[in-house]
């Protein structure tokens, strides 16, 4: 071995072992003065599942405008965000009081209160795991060191369900998953966002009567049944649309998936246009010929479009019959199925 081959082996071998012991003295230092090196909220995750009334919210809500107002009559809330890094969103509609259910909570990294006139749901720290973090903005690797940290917080089977009373119509509606799933069953709202990054998201018997609903994804799967609303827009990147739409104004898209649209009218009701770049598309189980199709109708309108998958439109409607007929196969061998987010 020659002598400069030595004298680097020897240079290494000296600086590995300076900073193995540096590292070692940092982190018994660290340890012995309770200092977390990773950065990070060191509280144990408790999980639970209990209940709470929109009453027990509002004594831990100062800022709430229902404790504020002179109106004894003020709402108790009118707006309602919820944000989920991991786990499920569920919106339901109840005979009796608005209340809400955890499921599998970590009640060290929950926080909900009102403020102002809006019910917020979200969680405190980031939910970490071998150096990802997934917080409100998105998903995000915080570097190697944290690839080391033992501790993780994610917890798949994290659900918020949020039981609206009758009667109670919200001003606007935010609901956001980073991954998991949101679902909404006969609420009503006049503005309503939804967003998945991973995951899927299921709209089904809601009002949003006069107001839009959007709904954005990434990797996500959409449902949107038999709603009611003026304006409708559903964009994700990555995964399949299927809706049963009435009236109002329906905009669909997906960059890589399909888009299956089953309408309650006669197709001629509607102005429909519909594109995709490669796939096909079928109206009433008929192939066309084209990769685009336009007809003029009335100003309820169905417009979808894909960038690489199929699009299909049909009406279930039967003169003279209240039958309804099976929703369209959508299925397409040429287009990449969604890998399981779980």
């Amino acid at each position: 071995m020659k002598h400069s081959t030595r004298s680097m082996l020897r240079t290494a071998v000296i600086l590995f072992a300076a900073g193995l012991l540096l590292t070692t003295s940092c982190y018994i230092y660290a340890a012995a003065n309770d200092i977390d090196i990773y950065g990070i909220s060191s509280g144990k995750a408790q999980y639970v599942s209990y209940k709470e009334t929109i009453g027990e919210i509002l004594l831990r809500s100062p800022n709430a405008t229902k404790n504020i107002s002179p109106n004894p009559d003020h709402p108790d809330f009118s707006s309602l965000e919820i944000y989920s890094q991991v786990g499920d969103i569920e919106l339901r509609t109840t005979d009796g009081d608005t209340y809400i259910e955890y499921e599998n909570v970590d009640v060290n990294n929950l926080k909900c209160e009102i403020l102002g006139d809006t019910l917020s749901i979200s969680e405190i720290d980031p939910v970490s795991f071998m150096g990802v973090s997934i917080k409100n903005e998105g998903i995000a690797f915080d570097g190697l060191r944290q690839i080391f940290n033992s501790k993780s917080s994610l917890n798949k089977d994290r659900k918020v369900i949020v039981y609206l009373g009758s009667g109670v119509t919200l001003e606007s509606l935010s609901a956001n998953a980073n991954v998991g799933k949101v679902i909404l069953d006969s609420v009503s709202a006049r503005e309503a966002t939804i967003n998945v990054a991973y995951g899927e998201a299921n709209v089904s018997n809601c009002d949003f009567t006069g107001g839009t609903i959007k709904i954005n994804g990434d990797m996500s799967d959409i449902t949107f049944d038999k709603n009611i609303y003026s304006m409708c827009n559903i964009a994700i990147i990555k995964g399949d649309i299927f809706a049963i739409v009435s009236n109002g104004k329906s905009n669909m898209e997906t960059t890589l998936g399909n888009v299956s649209v089953t309408a309650t009218k006669k197709l001629s009701d509607y102005t429909i246009r519909m594109s995709t770049n490669y796939g096909k598309v079928k109206v009433e189980g008929e192939e066309m010929k084209d990769t685009e199709y336009n007809q003029s109708g009335s100003s309820d309108y169905i417009w979808a479009k894909a960038g690489f998958g199929s699009l299909t439109v049909s009406s279930e409607y039967v003169a003279g019959d209240n039958g309804v007929s099976n929703p369209p196969d959508t299925y397409d061998p040429n287009v990449p199925e969604i890998p399981e987010i779980y």
